[in-house]
């Protein structure tokens, strides 16, 4: 099983993308990057609830 799999099953980011997974330099922890994911509209970090897109 692929490591962004595995994330997307313990750690699921709503409305984010994991794109990348590699090992720091130290080689004793994996970075990980993620991204908005394209399209979705935001989500209030408040409530959970997702917002209209349109900012203030």
């Amino acid at each position: 099983m692929q490591l962004k799999n595995i994330l997307n099953l313990v750690e699921k980011q709503k409305g984010f993308v994991y794109e990348s997974a590699n090992f720091s330099a130290d080689k004793k922890s994996i970075l990980v990057g993620i991204r908005p994911r394209t399209g979705s509209r935001p989500i209030c970090s408040g409530c959970g609830c997702h917002a209209s897109g349109t900012t203030v």
